[in-house]
């Protein structure tokens, strides 16, 4: 039998078959030779192709594909993952007007980040609710440090004036930096570490005079001549310039103070519901427990608001079981808080 006609068993084939089944498999060259003349002639011969090189290859032409359609919609103001209308008009509106106010706004000194931040303010504000606010990163740091009740500072309130724009020490936390370097109530500060502060905002000095432990700062403040406890005077003349070494340190706000009145009647004054609040409110009510109270009045006038749980914290001690507060989230089911 001529052996380049020989037939070769079914199984062999098949197994062969079944070995290729579900393979990608590429092409390649492969040199064998002519039982007529001797010679090496190229053959085409199949080899599987990795999974690993056809996942990468995958990844990079998906990459591709996604640049390609991005800079399609970049060059040609095309967007269409737009969730909303108001969305694509606030888009046009606000290239238009950063448009005018780059080629035409006579200051250069204002960045990108603050016209985005004041346009989220502004987007906010339309909702014409008290209660709604957009906090830049900056002031969302603030926030969460008067939220905690504790900070590294020099221990001081400030309070600005509307008119003027003065700012004024409005609160000295006992025992603290400031109370220690001699700073009172009424002083109105104009400079720190040297410099001009007197066009600051009240946060320019919030954020100069917090931040790390340990940190040396001189406040000078316009305190009235001969005042015991501060205060403020009409003119420069009736005023004394005051330079004050502070040494910034740990801060536990004290958000809660109290006495007893006559009549048993016991005194709780509550600034704001931080997160110290229920601790120093808890302690307060102890005492005067222990001081034979028999009522309580609670002074909450100028309190800002602050954490919800220790609003509800100071409720629990004071309320008999039962709900004390719903609230309801939109699209959500209603949340029943109980004492």
């Amino acid at each position: 039998m001529d052996d380049n006609n020989r037939d070769y068993p079914d199984a062999d084939i098949e197994g062969t078959q079944e070995e290729a089944i579900g393979e990608d498999v590429e092409e390649t060259e492969a040199d064998t030779g002519d039982t007529n003349t001797g010679r090496r002639v190229p053959v085409k011969k199949e080899r599987p192709i990795r999974p690993g090189r056809l996942y990468v290859t995958g990844i990079v032409t998906g990459i591709l594909l996604v640049t390609a359609v991005m800079l399609f919609c970049d060059v040609f103001d095309f967007h269409p993952f737009s969730r909303t209308p108001a969305a694509d008009r606030i888009y046009n509106l606000t290239g238009t007007l950063e448009s005018y106010i780059r080629d035409y706004f006579w200051k250069s000194d204002t960045s990108d980040d603050d016209l985005v931040y004041m346009a989220g303010k502004g987007m906010v504000a339309a909702l014409q609710d008290p209660y709604s606010a957009y906090l830049t990163p900056d002031e969302l740091v603030k926030n969460r440090e008067h939220n905690d009740g504790d900070y590294a500072g020099i221990g001081i309130t400030i309070g600005e004036d509307a008119s003027t724009h003065r700012k004024y020490v409005t609160k000295v936390e006992p025992g603290g930096p400031a109370d220690k370097s001699g700073m009172k109530v009424g002083d109105e500060i104009v400079g720190v570490d040297g410099e001009d502060a007197t066009a600051w905002t009240t946060d320019d000095v919030v954020a100069k005079v917090r931040g790390k432990v340990g940190v040396t700062h001189v406040i000078t403040v316009l305190r009235a001549k001969g005042a015991a406890s501060g205060g403020a005077a009409d003119t420069s003349e009736d005023r004394e310039r005051i330079d004050l070494t502070v040494v910034t340190d740990n801060i536990v706000n004290q958000s809660i103070s109290y006495h007893m009145l006559k009549d048993k009647l016991g005194y709780i004054r509550i600034t704001n519901f931080d997160r110290e609040s229920p601790k120093q409110f808890t302690a307060a009510v102890d005492d005067l427990e222990k001081q034979g109270v028999q009522g309580l009045v609670l002074d909450v006038r100028g309190n800002p608001g602050g954490v919800l749980s220790s609003v509800l914290n100071l409720l629990d001690r004071l309320l008999p079981e039962g709900p004390v507060l719903t609230e309801q989230r939109k699209g959500q089911k209603d949340t029943i808080y109980r004492s």
